[in-house]
C-alpha cells in the first residue's frame, strides 16, 4: 500500500441501511448481512465491505479535483453470514480483510490506478513466493466492467479458473468463453418449433447442428428453467451449464427429475385460489442460437397455458471443459485447463457506480482552466463538476493465511514462506551447546542484513524442539550440537522447502548461506 501513497484508516463495523439503499446494494446483499437494532429500535448492519461508506465519506470531504487521486485502505474485520462456513479460516462469517479505495477525477486516471494496482498485488504475491493465476473475473453485484481475482492453485479451493497451456489466457470459470463456432451456423429457433413445452424440452436441433437442452426447476417447483444451446463437433461428455447463470433463478441443481417436479406442482396449482405467483417457464438461450419469432410470452402443456420468456444473456451457457481449445484465435494448439484454486484478492473498476448515486462529485478546471494540453483536461474542462471515478481493491487476509497453510504443508507440519514466518530461523541447541548458541544469534543478527531469528531456549528436550520447529513451519532450522567444536565450529542447517536441505556449515560462512536459502524462500 505504502508503493501506492495509500493512506490508512478504519472505518466502522457497523453501517447505515440508507446507504445501502441509496446505491440499490440491501437487496442483493440482505442474505449475506447480519444486522441489528439498538435501543431506539435503529437498523444497523455488520458491514461485509465498505464502498458505501468511504464514497460517503470521501464525498464530505473532498471538493475539487486538485485533492485527487486518494487512496484510502483498511485492514479491518468483516461480517457475512455464509451459508456454510469451511475449513477454519478459509470461509468464515468473520474475518480478516485489507481493502483498498481509489478515487480519480478521470476514467482514463482511474484505469491508470487500476493498472498500478494490480502491478502492487502481483508484486505482493511474488514476495510470499505463491504462484497466483490472475483471471479475468466477472465483477458481480459489486459494480463495473473491469475486475480481475488472484486466485492460488489448491485442491482444497472451491473456486475454478481456466488457463491455456501455450499462452497467457486466464479467466475465471465465470467469465471464461468457448473457442468461436467454426464452419457451423448458427441455431434458428422458429415459433413452429416451439410453441409448447413438450417442443421446447424435446427439441433436437437439425442434423448439422444439434442441440442440447438443460432443465431445471426451482425449490417451490414454480419454475421451471431451460437451457438451449448447440452440441459442439468435438463434444464427448455431457455439458453443463455454467452455474453463475442459473444462480439469478434460483434453481437447485439437486432435484433429480426437475421436468416431473414442475408439472405436478402445476397441475397442484391449477384451479387453486393459492396467491402463489403464477408457474413460468423461462428459456435461456445461448448466444449461438437465434431466434426467428420465437419470442413467446406463452407456452401450453396439454391444455393448460403457462407464463413464459426468452432471456438471451449474449454469452456461452456451457461450461468450459478440460481439453477445450484456447478461444483465442491466434493460439492454434491452445488447450484449456480447468484448476481449482482459492481466491486470494479481487481487484475492481467500479467508475461512478458508486459515486453517482452517492453524490461525490468535485468541481473540475471550468471555464478558468488554461488551453489543455492532455485529453484528460479537455474532457472535464466541459464540465465545472465531474462524478468522481473509483476503485475498489481487496485481498483475503485471514483466508490468504489458510489457503498458503494448506499448500505448502508437508507430513512434518507447517512450512511458510519466509515473508509470512514467525521468524525466519530457529536456532536450537543440544544440551550443554547453549553458550554456542547464543553467538550464532549474534552472528545472524549482526549488521545491516540482520536475520530474524529466535533461540528455543525452554526446559524442553532437544527432539521435542526440533518437533515443535517443524510443526510451527520455520523456514530455516539450525541445530548447534554434535558438529560444534573449537575447531570446526560447525552448525548444521536444515530447510524442507523447496526441497529438503541438510548441511554442515562454518559459523563463518553460516549467515551468508542462510541468506542465499532464504532468497528462494
Amino acid at each position: 500500500m505504502g508503493s501506492l501513497g495509500a493512506s490508512k484508516l478504519s472505518l466502522s463495523t457497523l453501517s447505515m441501511p440508507n446507504l445501502w439503499i441509496t446505491t440499490n446494494r440491501l437487496e442483493d446483499k440482505k442474505k449475506e448481512q447480519f444486522s441489528l437494532r439498538d435501543r431506539h429500535d435503529t437498523e444497523f448492519l455488520l458491514a461485509p465491505t465498505h464502498e458505501e461508506e468511504i464514497t460517503s465519506l470521501a464525498a464530505s470531504l473532498v471538493k475539487s479535483y486538485k485533492e485527487l487521486p486518494l487512496r484510502l485502505y483498511q485492514i479491518s474485520r468483516k461480517y457475512r453470514d455464509e451459508i456454510r462456513p469451511r475449513e477454519g479460516l478459509l470461509r468464515a462469517r468473520e474475518f480478516i480483510m485489507k481493502d483498498l479505495y481509489t478515487f480519480d477525477w478521470t476514467e482514463a486516471l482511474a484505469k491508470r490506478t487500476y493498472e498500478k494496482v494490480r502491478s502492487a498485488y502481483a508484486a505482493f504475491f511474488k514476495d510470499l513466493k505463491l504462484d497466483c493465476l490472475v483471471a479475468e473475473a466477472s465483477s458481480g453485484s459489486i459494480g463495473g466492467n473491469l475486475s480481475h481475482e488472484y486466485h492460488l492453485p489448491s485442491s482444497n479451493g472451491e473456486d475454478e479458473v481456466v488457463s491455456c497451456d501455450s499462452c497467457d489466457y486466464t479467466a475465471s470459470a465465470e467469465l471464461a468463453e468457448r473457442r468461436e463456432f467454426e464452419k457451423m451456423s448458427t441455431v434458428r429457433l422458429s415459433k413452429d418449433q416451439m410453441s409448447s413445452l413438450v417442443q421446447i424440452v424435446s427439441y433436437t436441433g437439425s442434423s448439422d447442428i444439434p442441440v442440447q437442452r438443460l432443465v431445471y426447476t426451482t425449490s417451490d417447483f414454480n419454475t421451471l428453467v431451460v437451457g438451449i444451446m448447440p452440441v459442439r463437433k468435438d463434444q464427448t461428455d455431457q455439458v453443463f451449464i455454467k452455474p453463475h447463470v442459473l444462480k439469478e433463478y434460483s434453481v437447485d441443481m439437486n432435484i433429480a427429475h426437475p421436468m416431473q417436479c414442475f408439472l405436478e406442482h402445476v397441475k397442484q396449482q391449477q384451479g387453486s385460489t393459492s396467491t402463489e405467483p403464477n408457474p413460468r417457464v423461462i428459456c435461456i438461450l445461448d448466444r449461438n442460437v437465434i431466434c426467428d419469432g420465437f419470442n413467446p410470452d406463452m407456452v401450453t402443456i396439454g391444455a393448460l397455458t403457462i407464463l413464459a420468456e426468452v432471456q438471451r444473456p449474449g454469452l456461452d451457457l456451457a461450461a468450459i471443459q478440460d481439453g477445450e481449445r484456447c478461444p483465442r484465435t491466434n493460439c492454434a494448439s491452445g488447450r484449456l485447463e480447468i484448476q481449482k484454486c482459492v481466491e486470494l484478492g479481487h481487484t475492481f473498476h467500479l467508475g461512478t457506480r458508486y459515486s453517482a448515486p452517492l453524490g461525490f462529485t468535485v468541481y473540475g478546471p471550468g471555464a478558468h482552466a488554461q488551453k489543455a494540453e492532455s485529453t484528460d483536461l479537455e474532457v472535464c474542462e466541459k464540465n465545472k463538476i465531474i462524478t468522481v471515478q473509483m476503485g475498489c481493491h481487496g485481498i483475503g487476509i485471514s483466508r490468504l493465511i489458510a489457503a498458503v497453510a494448506h499448500v505448502s504443508k508437508d507430513k512434518k507440519g507447517l512450512n511458510w514462506p519466509r515473508a509470512m514466518a514467525p521468524f525466519e530461523v530457529v536456532i536450537i541447541a543440544s544440551q550443554g551447546h547453549e553458550e554456542q548458541a547464543n553467538e550464532v544469534y549474534d552472528v545472524l543478527r549482526r549488521g545491516k542484513q540482520s536475520i530474524d531469528c529466535i533461540i528455543d531456549d525452554r526446559e524442553r528436550g532437544f527432539g521435542y524442539k526440533m518437533n515443535d520447529a517443524e510443526l510451527i513451519g520455520y523456514p530455516v532450522v539450525v541445530r548447534v550440537g554434535r558438529g560444534w567444536s573449537e575447531e570446526s565450529r560447525k552448525c548444521m542447517i536444515q530447510c524442507r522447502r523447496p526441497e529438503p536441505l541438510q548441511e554442515d556449515v562454518p559459523l563463518t560462512h553460516l549467515k551468508l548461506r542462510i541468506l542465499e536459502i532464504l532468497d528462494r524462500l
